[in-house]
Order: C-alpha cells, then structure tokens, then sequence
C-alpha cells in the first residue's frame, strides 16, 4: 500500500528558517507526499518564498487565514489533507531525509507512530535528544498519564498518525495561543488502538 503522507506546516513571519523546511521535504526519499501550509496572516516573505517552490511543485498547497494562531492554522490544515497519513512540522524545524519512508513502513501497521525529535541550536548544533523509542514498552495508560504529567514530551510534531483517526474521533486543535497541541495529542493517543515508535535514529530536527 503506497501511502500519501500529509505534512501540514503552519507559517507565520517564517522566511529566515522556511527554506529549510521545504528542502528537507522536497528531498524526501520516499515521494509519495504533499505538503499542506497555512499561512497564518504573515507580513514578510513566506508567501512569496512558498508560492514560489508551489509554481515548479505540484505537492505544494497554500492556503491563508488572517492572523489566529497555531492551533487554528493546523485545523484548516487538516481540513485540506488529502493523505491517509499525517504529521506536523513547525515552519522553522527540518527532517531527516528518510523520515517519510521509516514512517511509510511502520503505518501500515499502526494509528500512531512517535518519532524521535532532537532540539537543535539555529546552527544546527544539537542540545539535546528526546528519544521516544525508550519509552516503546510503556503501556498506553502509563505513557498517557507520563504525558500529561510532562515527564514525557508530547508535543504534536512528535508523532503522524492516520487521518481517520482524527475523522472518525473529530479531533482538533484548541484555538489556545498557548498549549494548543495537548488535548490533540491526548486525544490522539487515548483513541488509537495500536501505536508504535520509529526506531531510534533522530527524525525530526526542533530548531530552538
């Protein structure tokens, strides 16, 4: 089954990291994706820098809001998926080249899959490593509440997850300015049946 992954990518005031961003997905290994931005009503050049990848690159879509955060941006995202699969990556972070393709393998067999994320200086230098793998023999009520709690990180780029899922549960993202990725990410792991961890090479580089 030749899966087409989701990347949405909220974008606001981005053009110093966005570049970045989008090279580490157009080099992608695995080809089968698209990328979803929401422009949050920025006032520099994002849009410009993205319309312009968008017109040699048809995976590429765009949509505008006007200025309501996050939490808001991700939701008119998935509203405009067309993949059975999605993941979340911040405008100024970047991903390894083989992400798509480890993740390919691994949902087929799972609704939610947590990927190793590693906090990068701007330079790219790293400071530290959160390696979700660790925590694979965890059953879902401990690592649920080890999330809650914050002994565990749980943010939204820490994971992709099937897009029924979040269809058939009608899960969101809050319209909060702060914390609008917890009840998502609570929710999503509460309603899987079955999750997994890619294995312990870093996917998902968070540019502090």
């Amino acid at each position: 089954e030749i899966m087409k992954i989701s990347a949405v990518i909220p974008v606001y005031n981005a053009e110093k990291y966005i570049y970045r961003c989008i090279n580490s997905v157009i080099s992608q290994t695995y080809t089968n994706w698209e990328i979803v931005f929401v422009d949050d009503g920025s006032t520099d050049k994002s849009v410009e820098i993205i319309t312009q990848f968008a017109s040699t690159e048809k995976r590429i879509k765009l949509y505008h809001q006007s200025n309501k955060g996050p939490g808001s941006a991700r939701n008119l995202g998935i509203k405009h998926v067309q993949g059975e699969i999605v993941v979340f990556i911040d405008s100024d972070d970047y991903i390894d080249r083989d992400y798509f393709l480890q993740l390919s393998k691994a949902m087929t067999r799972y609704d939610l899959v947590f990927i190793n994320v590693a906090q990068v200086s701007s330079s790219g230098s790293i400071i530290k490593n959160e390696n979700m793998y660790q925590y694979k023999k965890l059953d879902k009520d401990t690592l649920l509440r080890q999330q809650m709690t914050g002994r565990i990180p749980w943010g939204g780029v820490r994971k992709a997850v099937r897009m029924q899922l979040i269809t058939k549960n009608n899960i969101l993202f809050s319209n909060l300015l702060v914390g609008e990725e917890c009840l998502y990410s609570f929710k999503v792991l509460k309603s899987a049946q079955t999750y997994g961890f890619l294995s312990a090479k870093i996917d998902y580089f968070y540019v502090n």
